[in-house]
């Protein structure tokens, strides 16, 4: 199956993709479009049209990929495929029974969706040179995993402090996760880290306090932002050690957290969906941010110049 696009390339794309954050060879099929695929992983978020995912996959001039485990309909999965499941955790049961918890009801962890991915693409191509071109030219998102891991543990009635203790072996399996796709073939991956926790309602709501001391001056729970700093410092350190063993990919943090603060502090948008997702203005803006090279995706890396698209 060959993930080839006769889509045309408008000027407004080319700038977008001169903003961004890979350093894309062009191609004699393709030139200045970045990518042919898109391939998620991790939390797959609320039902459309709330999806972090949809508005990635805009920006690249990409339509959303379908879901993997989508039961009804055929479709064609030439620009990509979503194996995020909402409310999947990092690795199903055995995390949460070493730390006293129960999962969701979900079967499509992190550990599963790679799984299926293998699977996949062992379907659609039918060598190992093909499925490395169609890896080569693909993008690949870990969105958010591990989230679910922690809120479950909240939600159970764990305290910050002692959810603390997963954060190292949430990390760990993401990247092994990285790890499997990097040596599979993939080489241009985006990892967001985590949104200030502090700041959404439905987890301000599981620790309530009358002690003001509690917030900051953005009205948020400082105990839980200083939760998500710790995920998000632990992950970042996790990408420093991957991109030094395997320097041929190009692994892009990108920076949720002080992007959502940044939209807190200069618009009066409203951030928050359902006290744990985000709007979908919200989410454009997020997007529209990470790829404007204002400092929210990491590392920075400047595209070769490109004047047109041909496909």
């Amino acid at each position: 199956m060959a993930f080839t696009s006769r889509r045309p390339c408008s000027s407004s794309f080319i700038i977008t993709v001169l903003m961004f954050c890979f350093i894309i060879p062009c191609y004699a099929q393709i030139k200045g479009c970045p990518f042919d695929a898109i391939y998620n992983f991790g939390d797959g978020e609320s039902a459309p049209p709330l999806r972090m995912l949809d508005h990635l996959a805009s920006a690249f001039h990409l339509p959303p990929p379908p879901s993997h485990y989508a039961k009804e309909g055929h479709f064609p999965f030439y620009y990509g495929t979503n194996f995020a499941s909402r409310g999947s955790t990092i690795g199903g049961a055995p995390i949460f029974a070493e730390k006293h918890t129960q999962p969701q009801s979900q079967t499509h962890s992190l550990e599963s969706q790679e799984y299926s991915f293998i699977k996949f693409l062992k379907s659609v191509t039918s060598s190992p040179e093909q499925a490395l071109e169609m890896l080569r030219r693909s993008l690949f998102i870990i969105n958010e995993a591990g989230l679910n891991d922690y809120k479950n543990a909240f939600q159970h009635g764990k305290s910050v402090s002692e959810v603390y203790t997963f954060v190292p072996p949430v990390v760990a399996s993401i990247k092994v996760t990285l790890m499997g796709l990097i040596e599979d073939g993939a080489t241009n991956i985006l990892v967001p880290g985590s949104l200030p926790l502090g700041c959404l309602p439905g987890y301000m709501a599981l620790f309530p306090s009358k002690d003001p001391t509690s917030y900051d001056a953005d009205k948020c729970n400082k105990e839980l932002n200083s939760f998500a700093v710790l995920h998000n410092d632990h992950l970042q350190q996790a990408l420093m050690v991957l991109r030094e063993e395997f320097p041929h990919a190009r692994i892009v943090y990108l920076d949720y957290y002080n992007a959502f603060m940044a939209l807190l502090h200069n618009h009066a948008m409203s951030l928050v969906s359902d006290g744990f997702g985000l709007t979908e203005e919200a989410l454009k803006s997020l997007v529209d941010m990470l790829i404007s090279q204002k400092g929210f995706a990491h590392p920075k890396v400047e595209f070769p110049e490109v004047t047109h698209c041909v496909m």
